[in-house]
């Protein structure tokens, strides 16, 4: 059973001397004693904080009087005009404390912060939360939802977990506080927080983050569009207080002018503002290479590509590979991963393809980016069609073509002959010419054609081209080779014609 005192009681309270500390920046100062009456045994009692910052130690008792209110001990006085125990009564709380480590048993402690935090100059850091690299100058879509945060806040006394958080907002004119209109609409015009974890940190303290989401999408919040982002700064601060409840200082955020100020620091890596930018890699092709260069019937073959990377971030993508035949409907052939490319590099990649059926014209490929469906590479646009050939003969066809000839050049040598035994039976000159007149080389006669104005074959052709080209007068060379290409021979060309 506990009985609460009714009587008047003193509680005197004794602050030590408070030593000096270098390291911590204390100077010593003296100490204090006061007195505090309170009766129902029970009190609740303010101090005055001493005007230096320090550790300073304080210890209590009951003033110790008798009936007569004269002191009993000079050495345990606690003054002459104070209310002291009653008769008989005795203040057992040392005899209690002495076997108990319960802090502030007749003894505790009170620091006295007279120094406000403050952020250690270029101590600010953020990176990627994917790569750690480190983010400066520029805050990219890439990562925006995964950020790295640290910085180092000098604090003397003490800062406690949950005191220290990290703030940002996207503004279109921070000196004024101008809230970027597209967060407004998602987030409002209030700023984010996100809370650091402190460590201690030889008389300092670190503060981290780790993948802080600065754009934590949720039911009606959107991502924000390429095309809005422009124009926008990010900023970021600290949000502290220590054990005193002083604010930090050089930890940027709202300024008396009205405006929203950032970490400084004279390096761009430890300023907390960026520059919101939209970042993804892009791709160009530079190059194509197909071998073999004029395919054939039946014939596989392999395309290479030079892949350019042109965006603003290193990355990866899928490249798409059709076909488009005389103007025809593209035709997939295949795919082929780049794998990660650097920024500003290039790389080499390749794909099989399906060999051809049949012979065709005015061949070309199509390359497109499997994940924008824009088309990096048109052959038609860049002069590279080709034609695709009917099957070569085989070797023993080529012996039999060989044979031929040999035959041929037999028969020729043979007319020869004859020619030579008959003109000699006519006394003739063999080499005599009918159309000699004028002493000059031997007329040429040719046959006009219908609508060809200056008869006569093309030069620098073969004669098979020289003589399709006069009996097709419609057609230009490259097409009459697309033809010859194809199988086509030139009585089978004059009899489709002729159908026509």
């Amino acid at each position: 059973m506990f009985i609460t005192p009714e009587i008047p009681l003193t509680l005197e309270i004794t602050r030590a001397d408070a030593a000096a500390n270098g390291a911590k920046g204390y100077v010593p100062f003296p100490g204090e004693i006061t007195y505090h009456t309170f009766s129902g045994g029970a009190f609740e009692i303010n101090l005055t904080a001493a005007p230096v910052a320090n550790d300073y130690q304080y210890s209590f008792r009951l003033c110790p009087f008798d009936d007569a209110t004269t002191a009993i001990d000079d050495a345990t006085s606690c003054g002459s005009e104070q209310v002291g125990l009653p008769d008989g009564a005795v203040d057992s709380t040392p005899a209690v404390c002495a076997g108990s480590s319960s802090y502030g048993c007749t003894v505790f402690n009170i620091k006295v912060d007279g120094n406000p935090p403050e952020v250690n100059t270029d101590s600010w850091t953020a990176k990627r939360g994917a790569t750690g690299e480190v983010i400066s100058g520029d805050m990219p879509t890439s990562t925006y939802h995964c950020v790295d945060v640290e910085v180092v806040l000098k604090e003397r006394e003490a800062l406690f977990q949950g005191d220290v958080n990290v703030a940002w907002s996207f503004y279109s004119d921070a000196s004024n506080n101008i809230v970027w209109p597209v967060y407004a609409a998602s987030f409002g015009d209030e700023p984010m927080t996100s809370e650091l974890t402190l460590s201690p940190l030889g008389g300092s303290y670190a503060a981290s983050g780790t993948c802080i989401d600065l754009w934590p999408i949720e039911d009606g919040q959107l991502e924000p569009d390429k095309d809005q982002i422009n124009n926008v700064e990010l900023m970021m601060w600290i949000d502290a207080k220590d054990s005193a409840g002083a604010g930090i200082i050089f930890g940027g955020g709202p300024t008396d002018e009205g405006g929203i100020a950032a970490i400084f620091s004279s390096s761009q890596e430890h300023k907390s503002n960026y520059r919101f930018i939209h970042e993804e890699p892009s791709f160009a092709v530079e190059n194509i290479l197909l071998t073999p260069k004029s395919p054939e019937v039946g014939e596989r073959m392999e395309l290479e590509i030079e892949v350019a990377n042109t965006g603003t971030m290193a990355g990866s993508t899928v490249l798409v590979v059709r076909s488009v035949t005389a103007g025809g409907i593209p035709v997939l052939e295949g795919t082929v991963e780049t794998g990660d490319i650097d920024i500003l590099s290039k790389k080499w990649v390749s794909v099989d393809l399906e060999e051809f059926t049949q012979a065709t014209t005015g061949m070309y490929y199509l390359i497109s980016d499997e994940t924008t469906s824009e088309v990096l590479y048109n052959g038609s646009a860049e002069g590279n069609q080709f034609n695709v050939k009917v099957q070569s003969e085989s070797d023993d066809g080529s012996t039999v073509i060989l044979l031929l000839v040999v035959l041929l050049g037999i028969v020729v040598i043979l007319g020869v002959v004859v020619v030579v035994l008959v003109r000699r039976e006519d006394d003739g000159d063999m080499f005599e010419d009918d159309d000699d007149d004028f002493g000059g080389a031997p007329k040429k006669a040719y046959i006009e054609l219908p609508g060809q104005s200056a008869p006569g074959p093309a030069a620098n052709v073969t004669p098979q081209m020289a003589d399709a080209m006069t009996r097709f007068p419609q057609w230009n060379q490259e097409e009459i080779q697309g033809y010859f290409d194809q199988g086509w021979s030139i009585d089978a060309l004059e009899d489709w014609v002729k159908n026509q």
